[in-house]
This record gives C-alpha cells, structure tokens and sequence, in this order.
C-alpha cells in the first residue's frame, strides 16, 4: 500500500502539466507578427532616412564643389602681366567676360602663360547643357591647345569636362526665368568727389561724358540640382563673385 501512494504521489505532477491550446497558439504568432512588423517598419524608415540623408549631403557637396571651382576660375577674368610692359591686350577688342544671351554659358579670358598677351587658347567657358536628358555643367580645358570658338563649340569636345551631372547622380536644372550666369555691375566716377564713392548705373546715358569711370563687375551663379536618386533632393546654391579686374575708361569713349 506504501509502494502505491509513493507511486501516485510521483505521478500527480505530471497528469497536471498541459501544453497551450490552438487559440493560444494562434495568439501568440500574431502578437510576435505584430512586433516584427513594427520592429521592421522602423528599420525600413530608418534606411531609408540614412538613405536622403546620404543623397541630400552629396547633393550639396558636389553643387558646392562646382561652384567653388566656377568662381576661383572665373575670379581670374581680365588678368594680364603688366610688368611685361605690354599693352593691356584687353584694349584691343577681346572681352574678358562675356555671358551667353541665354545665361547658360560665360565665356572668359586671362593671361594664363603670364606673359602680357592673350593667345588663342587662353579663352576659356562654363556652360550648362544636355546631356542624355539630364543638366551637365561642363568647364573648357583647352589643355591640348584647342582655341574655344563659343560655347556651342562640338569640334573640340573632348576639351569640355564635367564639373557635376556628369556621374548621372545629379541633375543640373534649368529654372524658368533664372539664368545661371548674369552680370551685375556698378561704375563710380573718379574725376568728380561728389559723385565717388557713390555708385553710378553703367548705362552710358547714366555716366558723365568724358568722365574716368571706374566699373567694378560682378558675376552672379546659380546653379541648382536635383538628385537622381530615389530620394529627389533638391538644392540651390548661388555665388556672388567680384571680378578682380576693374575696367577703368572714359565715358562716352569705350
């Protein structure tokens, strides 16, 4: 009787242990199935974040990039050795800086050999165009001696490199009433001290006849783009650059 007690006493644990029911079951995944969903959606929102994030910063430096390169060179326009003792070859019918009627292209020169003169290839340009249906800032090389004829010029298009939207990842826009090059400029009088150091229009109606006027020129860029990536981001940058060049003639003479 002893050995029959100690047996049911050892085996009554056991007949109470159950396993969990269907409903529980089911229960349980969904609740596991709802937390993976969520924990899912915030890693997927947070990639993608990381992701415009990482597109957006991109964006900017290359925009930026460009434009510092742009306007360091373009800073350079109208220079010349003087102490060659050569006349200011800009006297004799070549334009330092010249903007494209549509404001995608300037075109510009300096004395790069840096012996007073301005030879046929020290005529350089920026200009946005088209490519494979995105904008593309491109700068004149001219590296293998070729002479820029304008800023259409194909015959030498292995002299125009891609500044940015040459990779694809950005496009260069094109906003509507905007150029991307314009040319802002103030003349001071230098012969009358009433009218220096105030500001004159450059209109030649505007400047007293046969007055010094000095023209400090400033060239404004914008350019504006947006990533090719999922993302779309969208960013504009815009520079004003003083020319070091100033021009200096008489009124009613230039």
């Amino acid at each position: 009787m002893s050995s029959t007690m100690m047996t049911a006493t050892h085996m009554s644990p056991l007949r109470r242990q159950r396993g969990v029911t269907l409903i529980e079951l089911m229960v349980g995944m969904l609740v596991g199935l709802l937390i993976l969903m969520a924990v899912s959606t915030i890693y997927i929102s947070t990639i993608r974040s990381s992701a415009d994030t990482l597109a957006a910063a991109r964006l900017n430096q290359e925009l930026r990039a460009a434009m510092s390169i742009i306007a360091g060179d373009l800073r350079r326009a109208g220079y010349w050795n003087q102490f060659e003792e050569a006349d200011n070859p800009f006297d004799n019918g070549v334009a330092d800086v010249e903007i494209s009627g549509d404001g995608q292209c300037v075109v510009y020169a300096y004395d790069l050999s840096n012996d007073g003169e301005i030879g046929a290839n020290e005529r350089f340009a920026m200009r946005r165009v088209i490519v494979d249906q995105r904008g593309v800032m491109q700068m004149w090389n001219g590296n293998a001696g070729a002479t820029l004829a304008n800023c259409n010029d194909a015959a030498n298009s292995a002299d125009w490199i891609d500044l940015v939207g040459g990779d694809g990842f950005v496009n260069l826009l094109n906003v509507p009433g905007e150029d991307v090059f314009s040319q802002e400029d103030l003349c001071f009088n230098l012969d009358d001290p009433t009218d220096h150091p105030n500001a004159l229009s450059c209109l030649d109606a505007a400047l007293p006849a046969g007055s010094l006027i000095r023209q400090v020129r400033h060239v404004v860029i914008t350019l504006e783009g947006r990533a090719q990536a999922a993302s779309g981001s969208r960013m504009r940058v815009t520079e004003r650059v003083r020319l070091r060049n100033d021009l200096h003639f008489r009124a009613g003479t230039n």
